[in-house]
């Protein structure tokens, strides 16, 4: 699958998507193209995972695995939007059952609270057919689609307008892993609290695999090193894929808000070494927020509640690279507050010249 055949595959589906009456925007139809990229890109890792053992159980039953219900003969036109929304979305979101696998969880919080906009029929099935010609067999097939979809989250960020919190600038992110250098050879671990499209993550993983000399640190990279936190269905749907095409078949993103459980259980294995991240904020969270935060800096504001989680998630000798407004180091009340702690038990950096040692925020 060569560059040029991929891009105008994926350029074919975009303009067909132009043409379907529910959806109006990019921002609306990558979210659409995502899903069924996705599911597409599940189904080649699973068919490649059989092909290496013979133990590999599938976890999607027939009628929600790609080659059947893609099929016009099992599910026809007239019948496509109907099952796509009233079976295939609702069978997805409640995979995770009693007997679950970590692959499950992902695959049912990728799909609660996620809908289908395509109206049409014929449009989908179009679509289908496209990028079922698509191929994520081998390690390049899915490096030249990830390029892609890079490309397409770009695109996205450029017109997502208001949404525009969910996506930070690739330089930007590309500087700050490259100061705060995560390291693999040290075992270290790497969170964005706030992933969104996974886009620090996937930085990371460029920036630490070049570390990976054998197959165990290739193993440590892949499956311990590389964690995300996001709360909302559309960010968490495009991380997980974003990384699945970076070839982490079992990302360690979890769906969940942040800030909704109390600093003070942080433990000691649930801090990380490197934390990376643009949290939302001139936002407000619920009232209720507050209450987890610490004495006499409890807030609803989220760029300060995300400031004081990574304060408290930061192991000893920690490194933190994080986008914020100005309001955290030069607002009074709570912000000051919050400011005397980090000047006080951190190395806080003013410019990005200065040595990285300590607990350090840049």
């Amino acid at each position: 699958m060569d560059a040029q055949s991929l891009r105008s595959t994926i350029k074919t589906c975009r303009d067909l998507m132009r043409k379907d009456e529910g959806l109006s925007s990019d921002v609306e139809r990558l979210p659409q193209f995502s899903w069924m990229l996705f599911l597409k890109c599940f189904h080649d890792h699973e068919v490649r995972r059989e092909k290496k053992s013979k133990k590999y159980k599938r976890i999607l039953p027939n009628n929600l695995r790609w080659e059947n219900w893609t099929n016009p003969k099992t599910i026809p036109d007239s019948k496509l939007i109907s099952f796509v929304n009233d079976t295939l979305f609702p069978n997805l979101a409640d995979l995770n059952g009693n007997n679950s696998s970590t692959q499950k969880q992902h695959m049912s919080s990728m799909f609660k609270g996620f809908k289908n906009s395509v109206q049409s029929p014929s449009i989908l099935r179009q679509i289908i057919g496209k990028i079922d010609t698509l191929s994520f067999a081998s390690s390049d097939d899915i490096h030249t689609m990830a390029k892609m979809y890079e490309d397409m989250l770009i695109e996205m960020k450029d017109a997502s307008g208001q949404n525009g919190e969910f996506y930070t600038a690739r330089p930007l992110i590309r500087f700050i892993v490259n100061v705060t250098k995560p390291s693999l050879k040290k075992k270290e671990t790497v969170l964005d609290p706030a992933s969104g499209t996974g886009g620090f993550l996937s930085e990371s993983l460029d920036h630490m695999s070049k570390q990976a000399k054998t197959s165990a640190e290739k193993k440590q990279l892949y499956e311990k090193t590389l964690f995300g936190f996001e709360k909302k269905p559309l960010p968490y749907l495009l991380g997980m894929m974003n990384l699945m095409l970076h070839e982490i078949d079992d990302p360690n993103i979890t769906k969940r808000n942040t800030l909704a459980t109390p600093f003070s259980d942080i433990t000691e294995k649930e801090k990380f070494d490197v934390i990376i991240t643009n949290p939302p904020f001139g936002g407000q969270e619920e009232s209720t927020i507050a209450k987890n935060l610490p004495n006499e800096m409890q807030t609803t504001d989220t760029a300060l509640a995300f400031l004081l989680f990574i304060m408290e998630s930061l192991k000893k000798n920690g490194r933190c690279g994080v986008i914020l407004p100005n309001g955290p180091l030069f607002a009074g009340g709570v912000a000051g507050k919050i400011k005397e702690v980090i000047l006080k038990n951190f190395n806080l950096c003013y410019t990005f010249k200065q040595k990285l040692s300590s607990k350090t925020f840049m």
